[in-house]
């Protein structure tokens, strides 16, 4: 619902599309593979957060080393957009000497593992002018091994006033304003692990989208007419 009072909107309708909504469930939709000295089985029976299958991706130790389930172009982002990624991961025990990178907006933003304080917690890095933003020590996350982590990305695009959100587990760990998070473009959205070490991830149930969360149920969304749907027996909630 919107609401307008005197040339003043309190509230702003959202529309977007969900373009990347993958389980690894059957046959992969995912259209490309980035593996450079490393190896991607899409359909991975090991280790699956939900289903039977997963993503698996494994690092070699070599420099650039590259183990990414890449869906290639799928997000036209331009300044005043705001990209979405999300993915659950499973980094199997090990310990982080070189830079990982889990998520990235080719060319925009990437989440990287911390290997500078308190066990290795969630950073980003804007790749226009590679600045590096960490975890203020007094709330540091670590990033937890051996089990399944949900993390999240929504990055608004802007050369100067860019804003960049972090959840893990739910929780928004980083919050970022001011900085420049488009680089030369954003339209690749990468999972998985880069590091120049041997590393294992497991990839399951990724996201990406344009303009709107891709875990908002679709029935919650403000569309462009601004409307909200609610079923009868929810309404109490409100």
């Amino acid at each position: 619902m919107l609401l307008d009072t005197n040339g003043y909107s309190l509230g702003t309708a959202v529309s977007g599309a969900v373009a990347v909504n993958e389980t690894f469930e059957g046959t992969s939709s995912l259209t490309v593979t980035a593996a450079a000295s490393g190896t991607v089985d899409q359909v991975s029976t090991t280790n699956p957060f939900a289903g039977t299958r997963c993503a698996r991706c494994i690092t070699a130790a070599s420099a650039g080393s590259t183990a990414l389930v890449v869906k290639a172009t799928i997000i036209p982002g331009v300044s005043g957009d705001t990209v979405w990624g999300r993915g659950d991961f499973h980094l199997a025990t090990a310990t982080i000497t070189a830079s990982t990178i889990i998520l990235q907006m080719q060319a925009g933003v990437s989440v990287i593992i911390d290997t500078t304080a308190g066990g290795g917690g969630l950073c980003v890095q804007t790749n226009a002018d590679s600045k590096i933003f960490r975890q203020v020590l007094d709330d540091y996350v670590a990033f937890p091994q051996a089990q399944y982590v949900n993390v999240k990305l929504a990055v608004y695009l802007h050369a100067t006033k860019g804003e960049i959100r972090l959840w893990q587990n739910g929780i928004l760990v980083l919050f970022v304003k001011g900085v420049n998070t488009i680089g030369t473009f954003v339209g690749t959205v990468r999972m998985g692990v880069t590091s120049a070490q041997i590393l294992t991830m497991d990839v399951d149930n990724v996201k990406a989208s344009l303009n709107v969360d891709p875990d908002l149920p679709l029935a919650y969304m403000l569309n462009g007419a601004g409307q909200l749907l609610l079923r009868e027996l929810e309404r109490s909630e409100y």
